[in-house]
């Protein structure tokens, strides 16, 4: 598993143009936030790929510590980790790839976050997490 992320503060990415977007992000991690993660629905996966990529670069700048995640898409955040960018893996839902398969595809350093809602999705997650598969959970309403 890679290094624990520091999620005291996390920003997810809202809505806005890729300028505002990456601003934001970047603001937010010269602020101090530990983990920043591009979410922008609906979009394609060129064009996330395209704000990841500012948004990775921006945050880089602002604040070599803080992590940059993707939301759902893991080929995403793999093309973007290939390209050598500042992105460290993905947060990913319960519709999404299997944690197992996200792990073997982004390798062991990367970042896995995983959404949960349910005391069983929590349990199974704490079994994921166990076995090295996820960093972290994260809890929707």
């Amino acid at each position: 598993m890679a290094a624990e992320p520091d999620l005291r503060c996390y920003l997810v990415t809202g809505a806005g143009t890729p300028e505002h977007i990456t601003k934001v992000a970047a603001a937010a991690a010269r602020g101090g936030a530990g983990v920043i993660q591009v979410r922008s629905k609906p979009i394609d996966a060129g064009d996330l790929l395209e704000l990841t990529v500012s948004v990775a670069r921006a945050v880089a700048e602002a604040n070599p510590v803080t992590r940059v995640l993707v939301d759902d898409r893991v080929d995403v955040a793999a093309a973007a980790m290939a390209r050598g960018e500042n992105v460290h893996g993905v947060h990913v839902g319960q519709t999404d790839l299997p944690v197992a398969d996200v792990r073997r595809l982004l390798g062991k350093d990367a970042i896995i976050g995983l959404t949960t809602g349910t005391r069983e999705l929590v349990e199974a997650a704490n079994v994921h997490a166990a076995a090295g598969l996820i960093d972290y959970v994260g809890c929707g309403p």
